[in-house]
């Protein structure tokens, strides 16, 4: 007898394994959720809900964690810790919708949705193609301070053999962006922004030896008309919809209107309680562009690694990045050459190509499908050979 320990993480892993001990198919939809176990913190949940809750999941096999004083419905508010199987959730979810107590219901809701958003591979429309593999986001500046490669490419010239580069190197999108965000940048002007990318987009476009989709890093909506007005794809909005003093749902519709995808990057100082506020930012920014009508699956998430986050905290997200596919969205992640990798390692801005490299494959195996990255050649044959080891999962 030979024994193995491991853990089913999908739906598609479950059906699989059931496969090999040869049950009968008409099983395999009432055995898997029975494999797949996981835990759900909840925070903010009142002393009584908390108990009802407990005693729900204690009834369909599962358990939860509360607060001492929440037994005797002495404190307000509080986490609680659930753990279960998916059948036991999706048990404790319809119980917990015939409860009288509407936040009850709600949250039952937000249960069974988080749960299948979890466990579910969501894809990305870019044009009218859907993307399930992992794909390589080249970085190109057309910037004179940017903190890797400022000055490079101002020139659109330049810029368009680089862009030609990159897409011979494994590249499946081409990120433009004409206004850094380095660690002490200064904003600039749309005219100024206007003047830096306008011509090289135009040079990209015209030349027409690109067939990879385009995406403008932006959060000045004048510059996105004018670069989807030239065919640009996606908009890279490292406002999440959530700038002060813009008119971010004109900035959705703007996207909607022109049939682009958009990525929302979270972009806010937090706290304490990293996952749980980069998680809710998100969720707020996916509603703003699904209220004016993004279309579901043209829009990604971004966590912001780097963007108002120290190295802890950076490192922190990449760890539980995981976490977001609660948000049902397929997630991006742009941690190639960034700060806190040099901080870790002590390494230079050109120096930190192994950090981004470990960093790009430990994002894939968390569920990332978009990687941004410098180093294109590199980046794109790491992510085949992580894509292939992934597969073997299943």
């Amino acid at each position: 007898m030979v024994l193995r320990i491991f853990e089913i993480e999908s739906k598609e892993k479950a059906f699989n394994k059931i496969g090999e001990t040869g049950a009968d198919e008409r099983a395999y939809p009432y055995l898997y959720p029975k494999m797949i176990h996981l835990s759900i913190e909840i925070k903010d949940v009142r002393a009584r809900d908390a108990n009802i809750i407990k005693q729900e999941m204690l009834s369909k096999g599962g358990d939860a964690s509360i607060s001492r004083d929440s037994y005797s419905l002495k404190n307000g508010v509080g986490k609680i810790l659930l753990t279960g199987n998916l059948k036991c959730y999706l048990e404790v979810a319809k119980k917990l919708r015939i409860q009288p107590i509407k936040r009850i219901k709600v949250m039952a809701d937000e249960i069974e949705n988080g749960m299948r958003n979890y466990l579910s591979e969501p894809l990305i429309r870019v044009r009218d193609k859907a993307y399930k593999k992992p794909l390589i986001m080249g970085i190109l500046n057309v910037t004179p301070d940017s903190f890797s490669d400022g000055k490079k490419f101002i020139d659109p010239r330049k810029a368009l053999q680089r862009a030609i580069e990159m897409q011979d190197e494994g590249a499946d999108i081409i990120d433009m962006g004409g206004e850094s965000t380095r660690p002490g940048f200064t904003r600039i002007s749309a005219e100024e922004e206007k003047r830096r990318v306008i011509p090289a987009i135009k040079k990209i476009v015209e030349d027409g030896r690109v067939k990879i989709p385009l995406s403008v890093d932006t959060t000045k909506l004048e510059i996105a008309e004018k670069c989807l007005k030239l065919g640009v794809d996606i908009i890279n909005d490292q406002g999440g919809l959530q700038i002060e003093k813009r008119d971010n749902d004109g900035f959705a519709k703007l996207v909607r209107d022109h049939g682009a995808s958009i990525i929302l990057m979270h972009n806010k100082k937090i706290g304490e309680d990293t996952m749980f506020e980069v998680i809710e930012s998100l969720g707020k920014s996916v509603g703003i562009a699904e209220r004016n009508g993004i279309e579901k699956d043209r829009i990604s998430i971004d966590p912001g690694i780097g963007f108002g986050k120290n190295v802890e905290q950076n490192l922190e997200v990449l760890s539980n990045l995981k976490e977001l596919k609660t948000l049902g969205k397929v997630i991006t992640v742009g941690a190639s050459r960034k700060s806190f990798i040099g901080k870790t390692l002590n390494k230079n801005v050109n120096d930190r190509i192994e950090g981004s490299l470990a960093s790009l494959v430990y994002a894939l195996t968390q569920g990332a499908k978009i990687v941004r990255v410098h180093d294109v050649k590199e980046s794109a044959l790491a992510a085949r050979m992580a894509e292939a080891i992934l597969k073997k999962q299943y």
